[in-house]
């Protein structure tokens, strides 16, 4: 950039020295002949977090439960249910009691593992498909988790990635596998 020229923003009118519009850019731009101001465009917020341990990870489930929202597992076996043991079924009860749905897809192989619950959608995948990692959209969160001794999760907040990855979940979960 040339000192002293104005700078173009790449969505929107030329920007002055001190990085405002000025009135007559921004009335151009409205196409107004006002002087009003261009709203600035909401920023998609984006926050990242791990947490390691069983109690940072139980705190993660509890949250996903306060936030009553659906929940889509891409699961990495029955790592969950294996992990806590008791935890999990009362986890699940107090899930399907706040009448949060869930939908799971699992690798084929932990088919005969899985038991039925209420509000609790599963399907079942070929080893083509499966992951070492568990994945969890709720909302605008994707938690990533890494099953260990000590587990391993990754929770962002952002709604383009929760939308990005709830799409590919829609798209195995839609795609004609063995439903459960």
């Amino acid at each position: 950039m040339v000192p002293g020229k104005a700078a173009r923003a790449p969505d929107g009118p030329t920007r002055g020295k001190g990085g405002g519009v000025g009135k007559d850019q921004a009335r151009r731009a409205n196409g107004h002949c006002g002087a009003e101001k261009i709203p600035p465009k909401p920023k998609e917020s984006l926050d990242a977090d791990i947490f390691v341990g069983r109690k940072a990870l139980k705190s993660l489930l509890e949250e996903k439960l306060q936030a009553r929202q659906p929940l889509s597992f891409f699961a990495a076996s029955l790592q969950f249910r294996y992990f806590f043991g008791a935890y999990f079924r009362q986890w699940q009860k107090k899930r399907a009691s706040l009448g949060i749905p869930q939908r799971t897809i699992f690798p084929e192989n932990g088919r005969k593992d899985v038991k039925r619950t209420d509000l609790w959608e599963r399907k079942f995948v070929g080893k083509n498909h499966a992951s070492p990692t568990t994945t969890i959209v709720y909302g605008d969160n994707c938690l990533f988790v890494h099953w260990t001794k000590e587990p391993l999760a990754v929770k962002i907040e952002n709604a383009g990635i929760a939308r990005s990855h709830m799409n590919n979940f829609n798209a195995l979960w839609n795609f004609p596998v063995a439903k459960g």
